[in-house]
């Protein structure tokens, strides 16, 4: 393949670079060698190309459903995240990298208390003895409460009579963080953004999608998991040494245990009704047109057309005293809930209502109980849609647990151990405003945009903020005093963890309420900066990157630059153009739903994704059965045009670099046969490096919005001109095709 390469690679691109011999240049090249697969064509299959030697060795953990750089990063910051949680505050002041303006002078003690709050409720989820000890009875003081709400007659569902009863069952699994029927959220309003608005939509349901519940062989599965699950938490009698705890426990609550004909009975009929609720839902890929999903109602309308609840009373339970109650909700699916009212007039019996919030309330709260319980769930859930065969260690399940519960706390502990502080965050803001300007200055060359638009696209951009590493606001995550106030009202037991699920819960609940009435806090992250991810959000038109994705290999300070443009450079490209996918155009500069665009540009847009959507529709991956299973470009097309006009962007930037830096044209050694460009799309390529279980490769098909990984590479490989043109791909080829889909 030598032959190939020396043609890939001419050498008149080697003239005028030097190969970079720094122990981080070295250390680079060996993980891209490690990475990558010379010896085969970058033309025909570009993912396989970078990411082939990767794919040979890498293997998926047993407790995991997928493997992937994204996923070792993530698992190596809870690794950092574990040895905080089991070690002292005083260890982790050893090894602390952030002590400037982190307040750790004047404000210790209150930072050793917010240690203590997060360290206590490690504490108690790893305390299997105590948890394993009392079986699944932690839930039934609750469910003992939920059910003496409901008639134990069985009968049609009477509007008039029963609505008090669903209200007042609703309510409470609500409190308890259950959905039932509905979804509420208090979030900005899209229209106007600077004020908040409570949305009505759709729940999620037990299985991952509505199409989980369109396959015999998946309900069977459901319908037995469901079936020892709930033996196993209240059956009578079931064999197991919980017997007598569960007996005793349920006495005291006054719980009826079933037989497990009763089980069988009940789970049947749940199955049947929750398949019910899912065709009803609007499918994920209709849910991507914001306008779509703006349905103003007045709560006096809604009342009358979706009758079987008391809304008003449900929502003067959760709107602060201070606040009036809204005259208007927004309501995301009108279509779900005109299916749901039709269906409660016809055929809806006490008993479906009855079963149905019992089971999702169980299910909702398995993961704060027993071994044998979590057993049962992640049995299930593995042979429908994860593919796992065994449960992760407890360990990593209870940092996993911590760092969602308390993630700006603990992303506080995180940035100390293992992120520069303030000198680190404020020169990644200089590197997000290269690709800012790389975006920006794109936006002339965009003949299909006419004039009126482009300077409206132009003033959007430049409004887009940028915050990086970790909130400085709200809450600040330098201040201990800052962390205290959020999170001041939660209550931690060291040796309940079930109680503490409740208390946080309870916690988030009221957090989220609490908005209501007041103006959007601009301030605010919807990321820890533990995870590595990264976003953009239309209503704050800003994009947020956290401190957990800036390594290794998406970003490295001592790397040269073409490494970090091509990794966490396109993820900053694309979530810039992510305010101007098929949903973020619709958004202004000041984050408000509203046509800027001139109708004429609109149209143009419209034509242009439906080159994608055909491009990704053909895209396909294979399932457990060797079943081939495609893409489905309508609901992938935001991420996937963030996905091509983030590399192209990054692209840009690179190249406007080269003209300043001294590592943006140095080769690595060993490697020096790859000019800059070249790995610039190598790097872009290994980010995505990934392998999933069939089963799980499935489940993202039908719920994720984004491609499958080797799809997001070779998709955007396509549409680039600048990768054909850097390894000389002949046209027709399969990474160079005559027809390229172009948007940003």
């Amino acid at each position: 393949m030598t032959s190939q390469l020396s043609s890939v690679y001419p050498a008149a691109n080697t003239n005028g670079s030097t190969v970079c011999n720094t122990p981080a240049c070295a250390q680079t090249a060996a993980a891209i060698m490690k990475d990558v697969d010379l010896t085969l064509d970058p033309c025909s299959d570009f993912y396989q190309y970078t990411c082939g030697s990767w794919l040979k060795t890498a293997t998926i953990p047993e407790d995991e459903s997928s493997t992937g750089t994204f996923r070792v990063l993530q698992n190596d910051n809870y690794q950092i995240l574990q040895q905080i949680f089991e070690g002292t505050y005083d260890d982790l002041l050893k090894k602390s990298n952030a002590t400037e303006g982190f307040h750790l002078d004047d404000q210790g003690d209150l930072d050793r208390a917010n240690f203590a709050l997060v360290s206590d409720y490690y504490r108690s989820c790893m305390n299997l003895d105590i948890i394993d000890s009392l079986g699944p009875t932690p839930v039934y003081a609750e469910l003992s409460q939920l059910l003496s709400k409901f008639i134990q007659e069985n009968r049609r569902f009477i509007t008039g009579e029963d609505r008090n009863i669903l209200t007042e069952t609703a309510l409470f699994a609500y409190f308890k963080g259950v959905e039932t029927l509905f979804s509420f959220s208090v979030v900005p309003d899209d229209k106007k953004p600077d004020t908040i608005v409570i949305t009505l939509a759709q729940p999620d349901l037990i299985l991952p999608s509505r199409e989980y519940y369109e396959q015999p062989d998946v309900l069977a599965i459901f319908r037995e998991g469901l079936v020892d699950i709930f033996m196993h938490i209240v059956g009578a009698g079931n064999g197991t040494d919980s017997d007598p705890i569960r007996a005793q426990k349920a006495s005291q609550e006054n719980l009826h245990l079933y037989s497990r004909d009763e089980i069988t009975g009940m789970v049947n009929r749940f199955v049947d009704f929750e398949t019910k609720l899912a065709n009803a839902t609007v499918k994920r890929e209709d849910m991507q047109d914001p306008i779509a999903l703006y349905n103003v109602m007045s709560l006096a309308d809604i009342q009358q057309k979706y009758d079987f609840l008391d809304w008003e009373r449900f929502l003067r339970f959760w709107v602060p005293e201070s606040s009036p109650l809204p005259k208007n909700l927004i309501v995301a699916t009108p279509s779900y809930f005109d299916k749901l009212s039709q269906w409660f007039r016809q055929d809806v019996s006490t008993e479906n209502i009855r079963e149905f919030i019992l089971i999702r309330h169980v299910m909702a709260k398995i993961h704060a109980l027993d071994t044998t319980s979590r057993q049962l769930q992640q049995t299930m859930s593995s042979k429908i849609a994860s593919g796992t065969s065994v449960m992760r260690p407890r360990s990593q399940i209870c940092t996993r647990n911590t760092a969602s519960t308390f993630g700006q706390l603990v992303g506080r502990f995180y940035v100390m151990a293992d992120f520069g502080g303030e000198k680190e965050r404020e020169g990644l803001l200089v590197f997000l405003d290269r690709i800012h300007d790389a975006w920006l200055n794109r936006l002339p060359e965009m003949e299909w945009l006419d004039s009126e638009t482009r300077a409206k696209a132009v003033e959007k951009v430049n409004k887009i903020k940028h915050k990086v590493g970790y909130n400085i606001n709200s809450p600040d995550l330098r201040s201990p005093q800052s962390l205290r106030d959020f999170y001041g009202s939660v209550k931690i037991s060291p040796t309940s963890f079930f109680e503490n699920q409740e208390s946080t819960t309870l916690w988030s609940l009221r957090r989220g309420w609490g908005k209501y009435g007041k103006p959007t806090d601009r301030f605010e992250w919807f990321m820890s900066p533990q995870e590595v991810n990264a976003y953009y959000s239309p209503n704050y038109n800003e994009i947020v990157v956290p401190a957990g994705i800036l390594h290794t290999t998406f970003y490295d300070f001592h790397a040269p630059d073409y490494l970090n443009y091509g990794s966490i450079g396109m993820i900053i490209g694309h979530e810039l153009t992510h305010a101007f996918d098929n949903s973020g155009r619709m958004y202004d500069g000041n984050g408000a739903l509203q046509q800027w665009w001139t109708n004429a540009t609109s149209k143009a847009f419209e034509e242009k994704t439906k080159c994608f959507i055909d491009q990704y529709n053909n895209f396909t991956i294979k399932g457990a059965d060797n079943k081939e299973y495609h893409v489905n470009g309508k609901m992938t097309l935001g991420e996937n045009l963030a996905d091509n006009g983030g590399l192209s962007a990054a692209f840009i930037a690179y190249q406007e670099l080269t003209k300043s830096s001294d590592m943006s044209n140095v080769r690595l050694p060993g490697l020096d046969q790859l000019s800059p460009e070249a790995l610039f799309f190598i790097n872009f390529g290994r980010t995505w490096c990934s392998l999933e279980r069939p089963q799980m490769a499935v489940q993202q098909i039908f719920v994720d919005v984004h491609s499958p990984n080797r799809v997001r590479v070779n998709g955007v490989i396509q549409n680039s001109d600048d990768f054909a043109k850097v390894f000389q791909c002949p046209a027709g080829t399969p990474m160079n095709p005559s027809n390229k889909c172009r948007v940003w």
